[in-house]
């Protein structure tokens, strides 16, 4: 089974246009948006002019039929924590938001798809780095 975690990055390229980006996962068994990159994605559409037109984008992927926000849960925060903890150890620091993302893949056995290589020092996510 197919299943996919998608990037804020990667959710951004779409709504600006570049569709080829989503046909390429549409495949998938199982596509999840986290709340932290609906967020995101959402945040970013409120001061934008063009916000009408990349908003309709987000929510056509929003309901597509594989595609699901599954929600953060105690064992998200768990796996946040220990995630937070190994990247301070190891020198390698990167945004909160993308160690939540980081854990929710992982709680939820999931490829993360995203353009941001700073998820590589995870050594532990699968992840599908897509080119910038």
């Amino acid at each position: 089974m197919t299943r996919l975690l998608l990037d804020s990055s990667i959710v951004i390229r779409f709504m600006n246009g570049d569709c080829e980006e989503y046909r390429r996962f549409a495949d998938a068994d199982a596509i999840y948006f986290s709340p932290v990159v609906l967020g995101e994605c959402l945040a970013g559409l409120r001061d934008n002019r063009r916000d009408r037109n990349r908003r309709e984008k987000l929510f056509r992927i929003l309901s597509l039929p594989n595609v699901s926000i599954p929600a953060l849960t105690a064992a998200t925060a768990d796996r946040y924590a220990r995630l937070w903890q190994f990247l301070s150890d190891s020198g390698h620091r990167i945004p909160a938001n993308d160690i939540w993302i980081a854990a929710h893949a992982l709680e939820l056995s999931a490829t993360l798809v995203t353009a941001d290589r700073h998820f590589s020092a995870i050594p532990t996510l699968p992840l599908l780095l897509e080119g910038d």
